[in-house]
């Protein structure tokens, strides 16, 4: 039995899902049903969607990280990103909206994924602070109350990004000490 290094929980239709990553990173869901294998060679940092029918992850070795979305029963694997600069970490917003880190412009940051189209919604940063991006809250966006309903937070090592259940840049805690909103 390997030891489990990240793993996301959801409902389908009602029934309990895990997606999980062992340590020799293999991508496993577990439902009623059973254990099915997604993926193999898969880092640490998946996201189910709010629906459960999908899980997003990054697939290979830094610096060569493309990020994949699978359908939950263990059908359709696709990759919804893929770029020399590393893609990593994926999150889905409550709405469906897939949310990547990257580096794809020389600079560490949050990027929007819809379709073919990549776009950054944060801005560059000059240091490597955002390489650690790891999102802080459930996919149903209830979390936490003080940022507001259908939210989505990620932390980056300076601070705290905010977006909107859009997937629109909202504010940021630098530091743990100054938020500065932004309108949607």
């Amino acid at each position: 039995v390997e030891p489990v290094i990240d793993a996301a929980i959801g409902t389908r239709d009602g029934a309990t899902i895990v997606a999980f990553v062992t340590s020799g990173r293999t991508l496993r869901l577990w439902t009623t049903g059973g254990i099915v294998t997604l993926d193999e060679n898969v880092q640490p940092g998946l996201s189910l969607s709010s629906d459960g029918r999908r899980v997003a992850y990054a697939r290979g070795t830094a610096p060569e990280l493309d990020v994949f979305i699978a359908q939950s029963d263990g059908s359709g694997v696709v990759v919804v990103a893929s770029h020399p600069a590393a893609d990593y970490l994926p999150a889905f917003t409550p709405e469906g909206d897939l949310v990547i880190t990257s580096g794809r412009d020389g600079q560490p940051g949050l990027w929007r994924v819809r379709g073919q189209i990549v776009t950054r919604i944060t801005p560059a940063v000059a240091s490597n602070d955002t390489v650690g991006l790891r999102r802080l809250m459930t996919p149903d966006g209830r979390q936490p109350p003080s940022v507001g309903a259908r939210a989505i937070a990620f932390f980056d090592g300076g601070g705290v990004v905010v977006l909107s259940h859009q997937g629109k840049l909202v504010g940021r805690v630098d530091g743990g000490r100054h938020f500065r909103w932004r309108t949607p």
